[in-house]
């Protein structure tokens, strides 16, 4: 690197850096929106030695709370809270608990304060004075008994939501609790947004959360780890078997990390855990782990069993594709520049989900965003979207009544802003009544929002005998119209509806010939639908395309050349995904599926090298698909690479057909008949035979290797 450019290095790294900085402090100035009336501003002097971290509010429950802080020392703390932020009349002293030395924390002793006798659902304001707090006095709100109406977010894994701040603050919307679905908070994110001073937070520890040591942190009711506890008009759970329990909370809440129903990575139907928490009486269930979102039909779909309990994945961004499930809405594609928000809304008689969706595609003009959008946030370029939408009352007739509103508007042809309104509620409410009524409206439907809408119910309600209705809106110019179509269709979709969806995906274009919004293309969920639900020759035609539309589907197109292997171009289909596994790959799991599937087809030197390349991204995973590769195209200049994977198999379980693989190449490639390694218990491979083995191959790779040099 040249002086010029080292000093041109230097200068972005510096300018990064005090970038960095200043978003951190920009941040940290932001507060919660729409909570309470303004606090004082009254600045108390800091003392750092004594205040490491917090205040925060933790376990509203009841008439309660506790105001939970961080020090180096034992000594009690006050807390002066009241009604109004200039008038904190009472006061609370902290107990302190020290910190075991595993538990890696900024301070030695936690201090938690409860504060007591609190009306029910009413701004709450306080201030940590001893030590004193520079950052001032927070509010949260109080548990507004069974009669009142909380709203809860749900968020789990990479998860970050603080730019949503100004779209809550636009629509007036105040949240009273968080459920952390795992992994989102841990010893590394658990503290330092405003957010935390003023709502409640609960964890359903994670696969990355030490619950046994991180329980410390936390000020959670019970055990702090499998708890439980009524808030508003909820039942909340966490951790908890999926067993009948004692409340009159009109719902019931459980949460998990792992899911039991989901289209991400490594899920599916858990049918036994499903059956199990619908019986206990459970009105949600949520998890994360998989990295993405979706949400169960309730009642419908083609998997009715299912029963009443929805079952709603979140796991932050990102996300691994799975056969697509027509039980699970599957409303979202996560992509790593998009985040999704579930909010949830509880009253006595009414249960609301909202999932809001931000995106970098340019769904919104200028003028449609607020005017206050910060820019501070990576400048979106779009105001976030209700994604998903989900409604269930207590009222029997409720859904009767809303299908029975819209028979007027179709007798008599004509449609207003009220039967816009009430399309929304029957697609939320996901009744199957509906369905008829609204494909006989969508006849009449002339308006683009109405439209909309009527596309967003069917999908929402799920009835397959739909599709002809759905194909109709598919030609429609608004974007979420042509959504909803494209994940009814990829739900959905037969053999026989495969020319209309490769149609639509070719016509999905806008005049400069892109694909619709940078990351929420309907294109993306008709190609998916061809793909994992389809397959045939017009999903391989289209395979290539789908991955020119976006690589991060090429996991969707293994799941299709592996499910089907009689496509005329699939060989050339698994070398473009091989090389674009080798570029993009970033698990070994990922490089091991990729290696799985062409390592039996593999033919030539530059498919050779392929396998190689993979299989040092998969460490050491699919190893016997390898083994077939190299011996298939008597690649014998790699027969080290199998030597270190036959090794890997000696004791391990279930692993004798993944030995016995490798065996058979390697004498394929050198000749040597080696020791057979048996099957002991669980399928395990005697390590004295594979060791005798791989040195049989170790000494004939030295002769081999000798001989050369000799040559």
């Amino acid at each position: 690197m040249g002086r010029h450019e080292r000093m041109f290095s230097a200068i972005v790294k510096a300018r990064l850096s005090w970038l960095f900085v200043a978003m951190v402090l920009a941040l940290s100035a932001v507060p919660l929106p729409a909570l309470c009336q303004e606090a004082s501003e009254e600045t108390l002097a800091a003392d750092p030695a004594a205040l490491r971290l917090g205040p925060f509010i933790q376990s509203v429950l009841g008439g309660k709370a506790t105001v939970l802080w961080f020090s180096d020392g034992d000594k009690p703390g006050t807390v002066k809270y009241g009604l109004a932020a200039d008038k904190l009349d009472r006061t609370a002293t902290s107990v302190a608990r020290a910190i075991p030395p595993e538990v890696k924390a900024k301070g030695k002793f936690a201090h938690e304060a409860l504060l007591t006798d609190l009306p029910a659902g009413k701004d709450v304001y306080y201030r940590l004075t001893d030590p004193a707090d520079p950052a001032g006095t927070a509010c949260f709100r109080s548990d507004p008994g069974a009669a009142g109406t909380i709203t809860v977010i749900a968020a789990g894994d990479e998860i970050y939501f603080d730019a949503y701040l100004p779209f809550l603050k636009a629509r007036g919307i105040r949240p009273d609790m968080f459920i952390d679905l795992g992994d989102y908070q841990s010893r590394v994110h658990r503290y330092g947004r405003p957010w935390w001073r003023n709502v409640p937070s609960y964890i359903a520890w994670g696969s990355h959360n030490d619950a046994q040591t991180e329980k410390h942190l936390w000020a959670l009711p019970g055990n702090k780890i499998t708890y439980a506890f009524d808030f508003g008009p909820a039942f909340f759970a966490f951790r908890r078997p999926a067993q009948d329990v004692k409340t009159q909370a009109a719902w019931k809440v459980l949460s998990r990390h792992e899911p039991v129903i989901t289209n991400g990575k490594g899920g599916g139907f858990n049918v036994k855990s499903a059956v199990a928490i619908t019986k206990a009486g459970y009105d949600l269930f949520c998890a994360g782990h998989v990295h993405r979102y979706d949400r169960s039909y309730p009642i419908n779909g083609e998997r009715r069993a299912l029963g009443g309990t929805v079952f709603l994945t979140h796991g932050g961004r990102r996300d691994d594709t799975n056969a697509v499930q027509p039980a699970i809405s599957n409303y979202y594609r996560c992509e790593d520049s998009v985040v999704v928000l579930p909010i949830l809304t509880f009253s006595p008689d009414r249960f609301e989900l909202r999932t809001l969706v931000h995106t970098a595609g340019d769904f919104l003009p200028d003028e449609a965003r607020p005017k206050d959008w910060p820019e501070k946030w990576g400048k979106p370029k779009d105001f976030p979207h209700e994604w998903d939408y989900y409604v269930r009352v207590k009222d029997p007739q409720y859904a009767a009544g809303k299908v029975a509103a819209l028979r007027p508007a179709v007798k008599a042809g004509q449609t207003d802003a009220e039967t816009t309104a009430t399309v929304r509620e029957l697609g939320g409410l996901g009744e199957p009544a509906a369905a008829q009524p609204l494909m006989a409206l969508l006849k009449i439907a002339k308006d683009a929002t109405l439209r909309r809408e009527i596309a967003l119910a069917l999908d929402r309600i799920g009835d397959p005998a739909a599709m002809a209705a759905m194909k109709t809106l598919a030609g429609d110019d608004d974007v979420m119209t042509r959504v909803a179509v494209a994940r009814f269709f990829a739900k959905f979709g037969k053999k026989a509806d495969a020319p209309d969806l490769a149609a639509l995906a070719e016509d999905d274009r806008d005049a400069g010939g892109n694909c619709g919004p940078t990351n929420v293309s309907p294109r993306k969920y008709l190609m998916e639908g061809l793909m994992l639900r389809i397959g045939g020759a017009t999903a391989y035609r289209l395979a290539p395309d789908l991955l020119a539309v976006d690589g991060h589907y090429a996991g969707c197109v293994l799941k299709m050349v592996t499910r089907d292997p009689s496509g005329t171009n699939r060989l050339a289909i698994l070398r473009s995904l091989a090389d674009w596994a080798i570029r993009h790959a970033r698990f070994s799991s990922e490089a091991a599926g990729f290696l799985a599937a062409l390592g039996p087809v593999a033919d030539g030197p530059k498919d050779v090298e392929r396998l190689v390349r993979l299989a040092s991204k998969s460490k050491g995973k699919a190893c016997d698909a390898l083994a077939v590769g190299l011996a298939r195209n008597g690649a014998k200049q790699h027969v080290g690479l199998l030597v270190g994977g036959y090794r890997r198999t000696a004791g391990r379980r279930h692993a004798a057909d993944q030995a016995l693989t490798i065996r058979k190449a390697l004498k394929a490639l050198t000749g040597l008949e080696l020791p057979d390694p048996g099957a002991g218990r669980d399928d395990e491979p005697d390590p004295a035979k594979v060791e005798e083995g791989a040195k049989m191959v170790d000494q004939w790779i030295e002769k081999t290797e000798g001989t050369k040099a000799g040559q």
